[in-house]
Order: C-alpha cells, then sequence, then structure tokens
C-alpha cells in the first residue's frame, strides 16, 4: 500500500506542482480502497446473499471517515510520507514503468469493479 501511496503521490505532484500532494494522494487511496470495499461488499450482497439492495449511505460515511483516519496515521504522523518518498524515489526506469502500470491496473480495476457492482445492484 506505500508504493501504491508512492504511486499517487508522484502523480498528484505531476498534476500540480503546489499544494500538498500528500494529502491528495491520501484522498485518493483512502477513495480506491473505499470504492474496492464498497464493490466487493456489494458483489457479495449481490451474488451470494441474493438480495438486491445496496450498502448504506451513513455506513459508507462512518467507513471513508474511518479509513481517512487510519491513512492519517499510516502516512501523515510524524511525517512518515517522506520516507515513503525516499525509500522509492531511487528506483531504476523499468521498476518506475512497472509501477506506473500496476498504478493504472489498480485503478482501472477498482473502477470496472465500481461499476459491476452497481451493475449487480440494479439487476
Amino acid at each position: 500500500m506505500s508504493y501504491l501511496f508512492y504511486r499517487f503521490y508522484r502523480a498528484a505532484l505531476f498534476i500540480r506542482k503546489g499544494g500538498d500532494p500528500e494529502l491528495r494522494a491520501s484522498l485518493f487511496l483512502s477513495i480506491s480502497i473505499g470504492m474496492n470495499v464498497y464493490s466487493a461488499w456489494q458483489i457479495y450482497i449481490s451474488l451470494f446473499q441474493q438480495n438486491k439492495t445496496s450498502v448504506s449511505i451513513p455506513i459508507l460515511v462512518v467507513f471513508m471517515i474511518i479509513l481517512m483516519i487510519v491513512i492519517y496515521f499510516l502516512f501523515h504522523f510524524k511525517e512518515k510520507y517522506l520516507i515513503i518518498v525516499d525509500r522509492f524515489s531511487n528506483e531504476t526506469q523499468r521498476d518506475r514503468a512497472i509501477g506506473i502500470i500496476i498504478a493504472y491496473l489498480y485503478v482501472i480495476t477498482t473502477l470496472v469493479l465500481l461499476f459491476y457492482a452497481k451493475y449487480l445492484q440494479f439487476s
């Protein structure tokens, strides 16, 4: 998860140089993990419980708040993100290319699972 945070951090720096890229990376990581958990839960409900209801919004909001707090303590508390950036900043060109491909695949898979979960909810 720390490498994925690093990839999101680098993407946040690429998109906009100023601001707080570590906060944007944390937000994107929280949202993507939240979407994955939602998708997995919705797929479980639809396939195994034969219940076509969805996860309630208040539960999702509470889960996302808890997830953001956990990610804060994993990456921001005592500026741990600097250690992660230093650890991965010396990667080779080949490792960087593989990491970018893996990050793209993660984002694409997250979106596909989200759309599939919503499709199962309505069918």
